[in-house]
């Protein structure tokens, strides 16, 4: 999405590349995070606020901008005055974990296609190289741990979306992406699961022309040789349910093949 918008055509669109001259003031508000930009000479101010509950809207306002406090703004130095300021969609920065909607159990020989959506984050860059500011979530969930131990697992995400069987019982929030996670049972014995812990480090982000974000596919096979999740498959491309999709970001873990069978050996609590 590296195209240039002018504060005119970029209110149609929440992200990409904008031009905000010296003096100018912008604000997004994508769900319920707010932040405001203010180009000034020589630097780049951004401000943070977040609104109470979760509106489904994502927008960027050019005019009737109100201030935030200043105990709210970060100052950027910057001596490149062109006026390119880079709005970038991206996964979380940690692996998230996710419910079913109720038990689901697969038995032997069977095989689930769920669907987990994860909110995005949003990295602010300026100028033709891409400077990089910070990141902002546009929904930040609450820490917990995964793992069999407290000394074995990582720190993840806890997402109040639920895993999906059903694409159209996952609501349309145009800051969410969707990740699908397909399941095979190739073990003997039935396969219970209560939590799904996915590393969406290792996954790239997809959007298609009605605005929905999409990751890779996530294939995963359990099997009988100790009862671990050692088979895993990471799709590469877009999802088939992702029609005409294009990757706007890359994974911002390179899926190296030792990560990936950790991470994904304790995707399920078993």
């Amino acid at each position: 999405m590296d195209r240039l918008l002018t504060a005119e055509a970029a209110l149609a669109d929440w992200y990409g590349e904008f031009e905000l001259p010296e003096g100018a003031v912008a604000e997004w508000r994508i769900g319920p995070a707010r932040f405001q930009v203010v180009h000034r000479f020589g630097e780049w101010r951004v401000s943070q606020q977040r609104d109470e509950g979760l509106p489904l809207h994502a927008e960027v306002a050019f005019d009737d901008v109100e201030p935030m406090p200043e105990d709210k703004v970060e100052r950027f130095v910057y001596a490149d005055q062109s006026g390119v300021f880079h709005v970038q969609p991206l996964l979380p920065d940690r692996s998230v974990v996710s419910r079913p909607a109720a038990p689901l159990f697969v038995p032997a020989g069977e095989a689930v296609r769920l669907y987990v959506t994860v909110p995005l984050w949003l990295q602010l860059s300026v100028g033709k190289q891409r400077k990089r500011l910070l990141e902002v979530p546009s929904y930040r969930p609450s820490d917990t741990w995964f793992g069999p131990t407290t000394m074995t697992g990582e720190l993840c995400y806890a997402l109040r979306s639920r895993c999906r069987l059903y694409l159209e019982d996952a609501e349309f929030v145009p800051y969410r992406a969707h990740i699908p996670v397909q399941i095979r049972n190739q073990a003997s014995k039935q396969l219970s699961l209560e939590r799904v812990c996915v590393p969406v480090r290792q996954l790239s982000l997809y959007v298609t022309r009605d605005g929905r974000f999409w990751t890779d596919e996530v294939g995963l096979e359990q099997r009988d040789e100790g009862g671990s999740l050692a088979a895993l498959r990471l799709g590469g491309k877009a999802p088939k349910e992702a029609v005409d999709a294009q990757r706007i970001a890359t994974s911002r873990d390179a899926p190296g093949r030792r990560t990936a069978i950790h991470a994904f050996s304790a995707l399920f609590n078993l």
